[in-house]
Formats: structure tokens, C-alpha cells, sequence
């Protein structure tokens, strides 16, 4: 993680380290004085600002993803929300565990947020539904009533075969305006925002991150190592074209082995679908001997929501939200064209 000056729009300090994975949510505490990230190494960390140091351990107990993470009004509570569809609370103070994790959401947790009074603390999740919690008696966190996420009609997915369930995915993936794609694979982490023939993202190495961009017929990459460290080259469209959503759309799912013969339905990988109601709402979820799953909404678009693939060549997570909400993509300034960058 950086941190900088808005007004000089220069890094401040040096940039934090510790995660082994990529931060994919941070947050202030109201005072300004702490900050707390979450990572795709499913840790929660706490940093002092002015000294640029991590305070204590890691906070772990998470088996997924840290998307989400937020401090109480009064700063003395940290809210998580993950990939593994809990909700934990942390004291601030001691680092430590408040109570037992929150279940009840069916899906990934994107976003936790407590009432201005610190009494209720709201979670939204992949599956659609919000859950408000009793969080003012400490340890006895309880759900304050039924999810909301309303009604909706089934798209008939459940009644469909895989090969089918998998065409639709990828129409509804290529029908979309656009999408917010976070995961990993053996070696990166990586978080795109995809609109069209356009997008931003970063992708994580173990020690290294590049930036992208793609707008206007080019791509845009920023490193962090080498003679080019943190300056934007500029090269043709076509190395960078796999990142928008029109190329990426076209084929998503390859480049894990056993997806050829599932898609066509036959061999010892030929995949099953089966139907899983989360919170009222309907889960179609195709999956393979080999342990890879794709979840697809049960409702609305066929969307694809989530995917661990295990393939041969290679093995992969994937969560897929924000369906068709605007992306911001603007051509970076002063980007140096690559092959004159000497």
C-alpha cells in the first residue's frame, strides 16, 4: 500500500509492506491515526500513519479474501467482511476476536458499514441480500431480521444443462456494459475493471505489480521496477486486448484445462449442475470431478459470480461483481510511448 499527499500528488513515506498478497480493501480510522487493510491473503492489518509501521500482528481468522473492512464510529471496532461469506468484529485495542464470526450470507461479503451510533452494523454480499446486526451488546451479535433481498423469479437455469448453464454465462458475461473481476492464479493476484474495449486494473506479483490501462485503441502499463519504474508506457492495443471486456468475453473461461471438455459435455470431466437456494434466492452451481465450481445467478442474467477452477495448466479464483456499473477510464498523463522510451 501507498499513501499520498493530494495536494502535491506525492508518495508519502515509503509504501507499506507485509501482506503476501494483494491489499483489495483499506480504510482510515475516524481519528486518521490508524490504517487498516485487508488482503487476498485473508489477513487483516493495522498500520500507524505517521510512522508508517505496521502495529501488532496480523489479524487472522479469515479463510478467504478480506474485501471489506471498516472501523466503528468511536475507532475502537474493526468490521471485516470476506470470501469465506463471514463478518468477524476485532478490538482494536487487543487485536483480538470479538465473539463468534457472523453467518448467514450465502456468498461473498463485499461490504460491511456500522450505524453512526456504532449499535448496527450492515453487510451486503454477492447473493444480493443486506443483513443488518445487533452489534451493542459486544459478543452477542445477532441478525436484527430477514435478509433484504426481496423476490425474484428464477431464469430457469436449474432446469438446464451444463453445456447450457455455461452458454448462457458467457452470453450474459458478454451482454454486459461492464464488470469488476478480483482473483488469483499460481502466481498473481489481480483486480480489473472491464467497460466495453476499455479498462483499468493492477495485477500483483509476489514482489511486483504492474498497472494497466486500455482506452482509445492503446494500452497503458505502469511498472514499479526496472529503468521505467513508475512511468506510463504506451503501446498498441493488441498485447493488452485480453483485459476488456469485449475480448475477454468472447472465451473467459480458458486457459484451465478442464474446461474444453466440460463445455462440450463429455469425458471423465463432464460437469453436473446443481441448484442451491442462499437465502431464498437461487445458486446454479456447475461443477467438475476435478473440484473446479462456477456459481451462476440463479436470477436475473445468467452471471457468472464466482469461479475456482483446477484445470492442468493451471488453477484459478475469480469473483465477479458490479455488473454494468459506469467505469472511469481516462488515458494517463504523460505516458511515454514504449518504443521511443529508450
Amino acid at each position: 500500500m501507498r499513501l499520498w499527499d493530494t495536494a502535491t500528488h506525492r508518495q508519502i513515506g515509503n509504501p507499506l509492506t507485509g501482506h503476501t498478497r494483494g491489499a483489495t480493501s483499506v480504510t482510515f480510522s475516524p481519528d486518521g491515526t490508524t490504517l487498516a487493510t485487508g488482503s487476498g491473503d485473508g489477513t487483516v492489518r493495522l498500520w500507524n500513519v505517521a510512522t508508517h509501521r505496521q502495529i501488532g500482528k496480523p489479524l487472522t481468522g479469515h479463510s478467504d479474501i478480506v474485501f471489506s473492512v471498516a472501523f466503528s464510529p468511536d475507532g475502537t471496532t474493526l468490521a471485516t467482511g470476506s470470501g469465506d461469506r463471514t463478518v468477524r468484529l476485532w478490538d482494536v485495542a487487543t487485536h483480538r476476536q470479538i465473539g463468534k464470526p457472523l453467518t448467514g450470507h450465502g456468498g461473498v461479503v463485499w461490504s460491511v458499514a456500522f450505524s453512526p451510533d456504532a449499535t448496527t452494523l450492515a453487510t451486503g454480499s454477492e447473493n444480493g441480500t443486506v443483513r443488518l446486526w445487533n452489534v451493542a451488546s459486544g459478543g452477542g451479535t445477532t441478525a436484527t431480521g430477514p435478509p433484504a433481498n426481496g423476490t425474484a423469479a428464477t431464469n430457469g437455469l436449474e432446469n438446464k444443462s451444463p453445456a447450457e448453464v455455461l452458454r448462457a454465462a458467457v452470453a450474459a458475461l458478454r451482454a454486459a456494459k461492464s464488470v469488476h473481476i478480483v482473483g488469483s492464479n499460481w502466481d498473481a493476484d489481480f483486480n480489473t475493471r472491464m467497460q466495453g474495449s476499455s479498462a483499468i486494473g493492477t495485477i500483483r506479483l509476489a514482489d511486483r505489480q504492474i498497472r494497466i490501462r486500455v482506452i482509445g485503441g492503446y494500452g497503458y502499463e505502469k511498472i514499479d521496477w526496472g529503468h521505467h519504474a513508475g512511468r506510463w508506457l504506451k503501446y498498441p492495443l493488441q498485447p493488452f486486448k485480453q483485459f476488456t471486456l469485449a475480448e475477454y468475453a468472447s472465451n473467459p473461461f480458458s486457459g484451465y484445462g478442464p474446461l474444453e471438455p466440460k463445455v462440450s459435455g463429455y469425458g471423465p470431466l463432464a460437469p453436473k449442475v446443481q441448484q442451491a437456494m442462499v437465502n431464498g434466492r437461487k445458486v446454479v452451481v456447475v461443477s467438475w470431478l476435478d473440484g473446479s465450481k462456477l456459481q451462476v445467478a440463479g436470477t436475473g442474467p445468467a452471471y457468472p459470480l464466482r469461479a475456482d477452477f483446477k484445470g492442468h495448466n493451471d488453477t484459478a479464483r475469480m469473483v465477479f461483481s458490479e455488473y454494468n456499473v459506469p467505469v472511469g477510464v481516462a488515458p494517463p498523463p504523460n505516458a511515454i510511448d514504449a518504443p521511443k522510451a529508450g
